[in-house]
C-alpha cells in the first residue's frame, strides 16, 4: 500500500496541480479564537485567521460526522504545521477534545489541563478558556475524574485575561470547586464579583470556622429568592444539599431551631446526605420541644429503606422525645432498640479495629450480596461520596481500557480503508490522465492536457493522500498516550483503592466512637427515665381513677399527624418494595400522646369536681 501511495504522489508532482488544498485561505478573520459552550453537544468556534481554513472544516467535521481518528490526525497534522502559538494550542485543544470524544476522559483531562497551565497570553486565552471549560464540563460528569488540578496563579491570570462575564464564569466556576475541595482563604479573591459563587464560598468558609452568624447570612444570601445571580446559583446547584445541611447547623447553633427545622427538610430525597439529615432533623425537633416530630423522625429512621441505615442517635433521640412526653415505657424501649440494632455493629467494630483487615474488598463483597458485614455498617461505607466517586473512576479506567482498544482497531481499519480508496483512485487517475493526454496529443501543452474531470480525481488522490500520510503520523503519538495511559492507571488505581480504604477506616473509627458515645449517653438518659418512671408510679397510685380518664382524653385526643408537624416523606425504593414513609410517620405520631398533658388536664378536671 506504501508504495501505491508513493506512487501517486510521483504522479501528482508530474502533474503540478497548482496550490495545496490546504492553503490558509481566508475567510472572515476574527481577532482571536473563541468558543461557545466547548466540549458540549452545542460547541461552536469562531476562528482567528491564524487556523487555516480546511482545518477548520476537518474539526466541525470531527465534531458531527467525522471519526475520532480522523480527528486525532488533523490535531496531529496541524500542531506539526502550526505558525502561531494559537494555532499550536488549539491543536492541543483538537486533540483533548478527539480524546474525550474517544470516551478517554481521563486522557482528555489531562490534555485540558497541560493547555489552561502553559504560559497565559492574551493570544491563546480564547482556546485556555475553553479547556478551562472542557474540565469544568469533565469534572461535572466524572466527578472523581482528575489530574494534576490548575494552580491558583494560572486563574488568576485568566480571570484577568477574561473579557466577557461569560468567560469570568467559566473561571469563577472552577474556582469555586477547588475551593470546596480544599478551601483556603486565598482563594476567597478569586471569587470576588462573582455573585452567588462568591456568597457560597464565604459561607462555606465561615461554616468552616465556626462563625455560625456570617454563614446564615451568607447561604441565605444563596438561597434567597431575590438573588439576581439566578444562573450562579443554578451552576452550583450540586451543592444544594450541603448548603441546606451547612445553613441548619448554623440555626441549630444559634438556637433558631424551628428555622433548622425547615432547612433539614429541604435536603432532597435522593441524596446520599438524607440519613445525615433526617437524624439531625430529629434533634432539631427535640430541642424546639416539638416532642411528635422527634420521635416521628426517629422512628423514620429504624423502617422501611432506613432500616439499614447507619443512624445510631435515632433511638436515642426517641428515648428522650417520649420521656418528655411521659412515655416512659415506650422511652425505654428505645433504648433498648438501640442495643440491639446496633450490637452486631458494634461487636463487628470492634473486632475490626484490633484486628484491622482491609476494608474495601469488603464493600465491594456487600455490595455482591457475600458480605457478611452488618448491613449498617455496609451502608454507611457504600454511601459516601468520596466512595461513590472513586468506585465510579476505578470503572472508568475499565472503560477506558475497552475504548482505546475499540479506537484503535477503528483507527487502523479506517487507515486501511484509506489506503484501498488510494490504491483504486490512482488506477483510475493514470487511466485517465493517459487518456486524455492522448486525446490532446500535439494540440496543447501536456500540463492543460487534462479534462476537468481528471483534475477534480487529481484533487481528490491528493487530499486522501494528505490525509493517509497524516494518519500514519499520528500512529506514534496515540500508541504513547494510550500506553502511557495504561500504565499510569495500574498505579492510579492502587491510588484511588487506598484512598476508598483510607476513607473507609476513618468512618469505622467514627462509627465506633459514635457508638461508645451514645451507649455512654444512653445509660445516663435510662436513669432519668427510671427516676421519672418512679415518680409516674408514685403519681398514678395517688391517683388510682387516672388511666381510665386518661383513656377517654387519648381517644378524644387522637387525630393524624399535621402537615406542619410532620414532613411528607415521599416514596423510597428498597429493593422490591416501595413504602410510604407519610403513612409510617403519620400513624406514629398521631399514636404518641402527651401523657405529661394528660396529667394536667386530669388534674384540672379533678380541680373543678
Amino acid at each position: 500500500m506504501t508504495h501505491a501511495v508513493r506512487g501517486a504522489a510521483v504522479l501528482l508532482a508530474a502533474m503540478a496541480l497548482g496550490p495545496s488544498a490546504y492553503a490558509a485561505a481566508s475567510r472572515t478573520p476574527v481577532a482571536l479564537s473563541a468558543a461557545s459552550s466547548p466540549c458540549t453537544a452545542t460547541e461552536t468556534w469562531n476562528f482567528s485567521a491564524s487556523i487555516p481554513d480546511a482545518f477548520q472544516d476537518e474539526y466541525r467535521l470531527m465534531m458531527h460526522t467525522g471519526t475520532v481518528a480522523r480527528g486525532f490526525a488533523e490535531a496531529m497534522a496541524l500542531r506539526r504545521l502550526a505558525q502561531s502559538n494559537e494555532a499550536k494550542r488549539f491543536a492541543e485543544y483538537w486533540a483533548s477534545r478527539a480524546l474525550l470524544k474517544a470516551a478517554l476522559p481521563h486522557v482528555a483531562h489531562s490534555g485540558f489541563v497541560a493547555i489552561v497551565t502553559a504560559p497565559r497570553a492574551t493570544d491563546v486565552a480564547g482556546v485556555q478558556l475553553a479547556a478551562l471549560q472542557c474540565l469544568n464540563e469533565i469534572e461535572g460528569k466524572w466527578a472523581s475524574v482528575t489530574s494534576k488540578p490548575v494552580a491558583d496563579e494560572a486563574l488568576a491570570e485568566l480571570l484577568a485575561l477574561a473579557v466577557e462575564r461569560g468567560q469570568k464564569d467559566v473561571v469563577w466556576h472552577y474556582a469555586l470547586k477547588r475551593f470546596i475541595a480544599d478551601p483556603r482563604e486565598s482563594r476567597l479573591v478569586l471569587l470576588q464579583g462573582a455573585g452567588s459563587k462568591e456568597s457560597l464560598a464565604q459561607g462555606i468558609w465561615a461554616a468552616k470556622n465556626s462563625n455560625h452568624i456570617e454563614t446564615q447570612r451568607r447561604l441565605e444570601s444563596f438561597l434567597s429568592t431575590n438573588n439576581p445571580d439566578k444562573a450562579g446559583v443554578k451552576q452550583a446547584e450540586r451543592y444544594i444539599n450541603h448548603v441546606h445541611l451547612l445553613l441548619a447547623r448554623a440555626y441549630y447553633s444559634l438556637g433558631h431551631h424551628e428555622k433548622a427545622f425547615v432547612q433539614y427538610k429541604q435536603v432532597s430525597r435522593n441524596s446520599n446526605e438524607l440519613a445525615t439529615a433526617l437524624s439531625e432533623l430529629g434533634w432539631s425537633a427535640l430541642m424546639a420541644e416539638r416532642y411528635r416530630e422527634a420521635a416521628g423522625t426517629a422512628i423514620t429512621l429504624q423502617v422501611g429503606g432506613f432500616r439499614n441505615a447507619f443512624a445510631p442517635e435515632a433511638p436515642m433521640v426517641m428515648a428522650m422525645a417520649l420521656n418528655e412526653l411521659c412515655q416512659y415505657p415506650s422511652s425505654l424501649q428505645a433504648i433498648e432498640a438501640f442495643k440491639r440494632y446496633y450490637e452486631p455493629s458494634y461487636k463487628w467494630l470492634a473486632q475490626w479495629s484490633k484486628d484491622k483487615p482491609p476494608l474495601y474488598p469488603q464493600a465491594v463483597d456487600f455490595l455482591r450480596k457475600k458480605s457478611t458485614v452488618p448491613v449498617r455498617i455496609g451502608t454507611e461505607w457504600v454511601r459516601s461520596p468520596l466512595f461513590v466517586a472513586t468506585q465510579e473512576e476505578l470503572n472508568q479506567l475499565i472503560d477506558e481500557r475497552d475504548a482505546a482498544h475499540a479506537t484503535s482497531k477503528a483507527a487502523a481499519q479506517e487507515q486501511k480503508g484509506l489506503g484501498k480508496d488510494i490504491k483504486s483512485l490512482l488506477a483510475a487517475v493514470k487511466g485517465r490522465a493517459q487518456n486524455d493526454r492522448n486525446s490532446q496529443r500535439g494540440h496543447v501543452a501536456d500540463a492543460d492536457a487534462f479534462t476537468l474531470t481528471t483534475k477534480r480525481m487529481m484533487d481528490s488522490l491528493k487530499e486522501k493522500i494528505t490525509h493517509y500520510k497524516r494518519f500514519r503520523a499520528a500512529a506514534a503519538p496515540w500508541r504513547g498516550i494510550i500506553n502511557r495511559h495504561q500504565a499510569q492507571s495500574v498505579s492510579l488505581r492502587k491510588e484511588l483503592i487506598a484512598r476508598i480504604e483510607s476513607e473507609m477506616s476513618e468512618r469505622s473509627r467514627r462509627m465506633m466512637s459514635q457508638l461508645e458515645e451514645i451507649a455512654e449517653n444512653n445509660q445516663l438518659i435510662e436513669v432519668e427515665i427510671y427516676n421519672s418512671a418512679s415518680q409516674d408510679i408514685i403519681w398514678q397510685n395517688a391517683h388510682p381513677d387516672y388511666k381510665e380518664l386518661a383513656r377517654k382524653l387519648d381517644s378524644e385526643g387522637r387525630r393524624p399527624a399535621s402537615a406542619a408537624e410532620n414532613w411528607s416523606w415521599g416514596s423510597s425504593g428498597s429493593g422490591d418494595q416501595v413504602e410510604i414513609w407519610e403513612d409510617e410517620l403519620g400513624s406514629f405520631a398521631a399514636n404518641v400522646f402527651d401523657n405529661c398533658s394528660n396529667k394536667e388536664r386530669f388534674l384540672a378536671i379533678r380541680t373543678k369536681k
